[in-house]
């Protein structure tokens, strides 16, 4: 391409790169803002253990999407769904069958990856590999989803009937 061609062409932006700078609401930049929450989340729950940390003693889809909702005891075990990804590729779950395949999808165990070597994922070692999902969030979230009756397929529905 001829030189002036280029030359006559002005740079376009896209996007501005993050920077560190100020926290609305907070006297910490944006930097230390975010590594001190960071380890707040992952501080033990319990005084003296190491396990669980706080993130992982948050609500989970099961504690959360049901009838009655409930946020869990940091004692609680893990509790893992099937992986959205194998749901949707898996004919057996489309259709009829899918709502209660999907109801069935949390509070399953992990399991050995299916194609492992696909994902660049191990299939044998101890302890064995396995792959679930597993979804948290903390109590605002939690309570908002509650307080707002969207923790069911029929409250939500309701709910967005009245909002539209």
């Amino acid at each position: 391409m001829p030189a002036s061609i280029a030359a006559a062409q002005s740079p376009v932006v896209v996007g501005t790169p993050s920077q560190a700078g100020p926290v609305d609401g907070s006297d910490q930049n944006s930097d230390e803002f975010i590594w001190t929450l960071f380890t707040q989340f992952v501080a033990p729950a319990t005084s003296g253990k190491e396990k669980p940390v706080i993130f992982e003693t948050w609500a989970s889809d099961a504690d959360t999407f049901n009838t009655a909702p409930k946020w869990p005891d940091p004692s609680e075990g893990k509790k893992f769904q099937t992986s959205i990804l194998e749901l949707a590729t898996t004919p057996s779950l489309h259709g009829a069958a899918a709502g209660a395949s999907l109801a069935k999808a949390i509070d399953v165990p992990c399991k050995t990856p299916g194609n492992a070597g696909v994902g660049g994922l191990p299939s044998t070692g101890t302890p064995k590999p396995c792959v679930a999902e597993e979804t948290r969030r903390n109590k605002p979230q939690f309570d908002y989803i509650v307080e707002n009756g969207f923790n069911t397929q029929k409250d939500l529905a309701g709910g967005l009937r009245q909002t539209i």
